[in-house]
């Protein structure tokens, strides 16, 4: 069995740029002269690592980005377009976060920050409040996002703990994601740091200038995504053996190794690995990665 279900791509160069779970703390504390820490998140992203931040801070006020968006209800009604009636398939949405927020809330807590105050904002949407003077970006595979759907975590802003995970998902796809990762493309130049959260007790992290740095040596080499596998009723026992896969489990009928949309990539920087989303090299290299003429066609689309 030669199958490696970790595949990694080596950075050369910034080794000194990545930092373990015991060495994020006194990295960030090196920054505590600054007063407005913005910790943007992408969907999925919990409260784990905001008692991270707060722990390497001690910020004397947090904002949670939540407030500026509209009530639940509200959201619901302007997804509605996107989700549909279908259990699994919605439209896609190509607008953007800013689409979702009141701008009423957005202006009263704008008004409302002290720039001699340390302030700690935090959530997804945070940098829409303001760019701070450190920005730290939380990220996370769509691959752990779903796991954690089927686990009850609901979607942002929402209350849908019980709600059929397909449903979360498909949410996600056609609307969260989407909005998350134009945010993203719009502020991926300006990240300080980049908070790796895909294990929830063992964090790591990376410098934005790492990261970018990275993803450019990636165009350059062949490399292999994450792969990821789910059971399923047509499923049966050939993975098991063949990739080397949990034996426990029922049987394996999904086997996702090329698809950047979902899948993720590891990348190795000295003895520190990061996960990110595949999607982000996509979105910020588009034509290194896609080529001219595929980008000329379809976009930043795999």
């Amino acid at each position: 069995m030669n199958y490696n279900k970790f595949p990694e791509t080596k950075i050369v160069g910034y080794d000194h740029q990545a930092y373990s779970k015991e060495q994020i703390v006194p990295e960030l504390r090196r920054h505590q002269d600054k007063k407005m820490i913005v910790v943007e998140c992408y969907p999925g992203v919990e409260n784990e690592a905001l008692d991270l931040m707060i722990e390497v801070f001690q910020p004397e006020r947090i904002i949670l980005s939540q407030d500026i968006f509209y009530e639940n209800k509200i959201l619901n009604f302007l997804m509605a377009p996107y989700l549909t009636e279908d259990r699994v398939r919605g439209t896609m949405c190509y607008g953007k976060m800013e689409d979702f927020v009141d701008q009423k809330k957005l202006k009263a807590i704008q008004e409302s920050l002290d720039l001699q105050q340390r302030t700690l904002i935090y959530g997804v949407g945070a940098s829409l409040i303001t760019m701070g003077d450190l920005l730290i970006y939380g990220d996370m595979a769509r691959w752990e996002i779903q796991l954690r759907y089927r686990r009850g975590m609901p979607n942002v802003y929402q209350h849908n703990e019980d709600e059929d995970s397909l449903k979360k998902i498909k949410r996600g796809f056609f609307v969260e994601w989407r909005l998350a990762d134009k945010r993203k493309m719009s502020i991926f130049e300006d990240i300080d740091y980049l908070l790796d959260t895909n294990t929830a007790q063992d964090p790591k992290m990376i410098t934005g200038v790492a990261l970018r740095e990275g993803l450019k040596q990636m165009t350059t080499q062949p490399f292999r995504l994450v792969p990821y596998f789910d059971p399923g009723v047509w499923g049966g026992q050939w993975m098991k053996e063949v990739c080397g896969l949990d034996p426990q489990e029922k049987n394996y009928a999904w086997s996702f190794d090329g698809v950047p949309e979902e899948n993720s990539l590891y990348l190795r920087y000295g003895d520190v690995r990061i996960e990110i989303p595949c999607m982000d090299l996509t979105l910020y290299q588009p034509k290194a990665f896609l080529g001219q003429k595929n980008f000329s066609r379809f976009g930043a689309e795999f």
